[in-house]
């Protein structure tokens, strides 16, 4: 397996997307558009990829969602206490 570029978009859709970046030590995860339940797969793989990478903090940045359902919220969540499980800082 090979490893992730360092700054990339995850997920190329027209209502959805993901990107992950290494900024000031810590890894960003910005979503931007509808996170519901067609992209919550998505969603995840950003979330998951995010947490593979170095043990630093990771931001999630929501600044651009326009709308969260109940399963974009339930892959927040379960992001964030993965993180916090493995002693990593999480932010929204």
């Amino acid at each position: 397996m090979t490893a992730p570029a360092r700054d990339h978009d995850v997920v190329p859709d027209e209502s959805f997307d993901a990107k992950i970046q290494e900024q000031d030590g810590r890894i960003v995860v910005t979503l931007r558009g509808e996170l519901d339940m067609a992209s919550e797969a998505d969603a995840r793989l950003a979330l998951d990829e995010a947490e593979r990478r170095s043990g630093g903090p990771v931001l999630i940045d929501l600044s651009e969602v326009t709308f969260m359902g109940s399963n974009g919220l339930r892959a927040l969540l379960e992001s964030v206490e993965s993180l916090e499980a493995q002693g990593r800082a999480a932010e929204l």
